[in-house]
């Protein structure tokens, strides 16, 4: 499966100098060995994540988990060749900030 996807996952997000817990969703592309979209739950919304949190997220998945895109699975998340609906169209550009 060329997709692995998180739809809720947990991650500590720097903003202001402060590290709070936010629930994320992402999806990692295994052909291009790389988080193309990455949503951040802030506010009662989902929204785009920066350039910053796209490189905290993804060193975060290759190296303290990297079982999770080996064995997605087991970490109860999802495997396909079709993007989600939430992350639907042509790859996400992090947003400038």
């Amino acid at each position: 499966m060329r997709y692995i996807i998180a739809n809720n996952w947990s991650h500590f997000i720097e903003e202001d100098g402060k590290m709070p817990e936010r629930d994320i969703r992402w999806v990692f592309d295994t052909e291009e060995n790389e988080i193309s979209h990455l949503e951040i739950y802030r506010e009662r919304a989902w929204e785009a994540a920066s350039k910053g949190d796209f490189a905290n997220v993804e060193d975060h998945i290759k190296n303290a988990n990297p079982d999770a895109i080996d064995s997605p699975e087991d970490w109860g998340l999802d495997a396909s060749d079709e993007l989600p609906g939430w992350a639907g169209g042509p790859v996400a550009q992090p947003a400038m900030r």
